[in-house]
């Protein structure tokens, strides 16, 4: 099992603390990438490209309701490098743990190293009701550019 996808409802909300639900965000730098827009009202404010630490990610994806238009953010461990992510190979032999992605605001894709993440994820979206929830699979992986798109 590679990851999890599923589609999110096209409102603002706050849709990054209910995927996150239960996971240890705060032990993660997270590499927030230009591609990323999260609107708060109407401005692009949620976050800045760069590295974030843990405990301001949750801080931050805890507030008030926001608007995920694309996302890609990649969790490493605190204090490790970042190298920039290329295929699904390059993230498999890096030091990242986590990869998340959402597209057109509402199709949810998320990769992670450590299994029992993938199955708290899918508890949350099942919990959260959010729809086409599946695993993604050797078989059914078919983001070769490893990216929102």
């Amino acid at each position: 099992m590679r990851g999890i996808r599923f589609q999110i409802p096209n409102l603002h909300d706050r849709y990054l603390e209910k995927i996150f639900e239960n996971v240890s965000v705060e032990e993660y730098d997270w590499i927030i990438n230009e591609e990323s827009e999260i609107f708060i009202g109407r401005s692009n404010g949620l976050f800045e490209v760069g590295v974030i630490n843990g405990v301001e990610m949750k801080k931050r994806i805890c507030i008030d309701k926001y608007y995920l238009v694309f996302v890609n953010f990649q969790a490493i461990p605190s204090g490790c490098e970042y190298y920039d992510l290329i295929d699904y190979n390059s993230y498999m032999k890096s030091k990242c743990v986590m990869v998340l992605f959402v597209t057109d605001s509402m199709f949810v894709e998320f990769y992670a190293k450590n299994e029992e993440v993938i199955l708290q994820i899918k508890s949350n979206a099942e919990k959260y009701c959010f729809s086409e929830i599946e695993f993604i699979t050797d078989e059914n992986f078919n983001n070769e550019s490893f990216q929102a798109s």
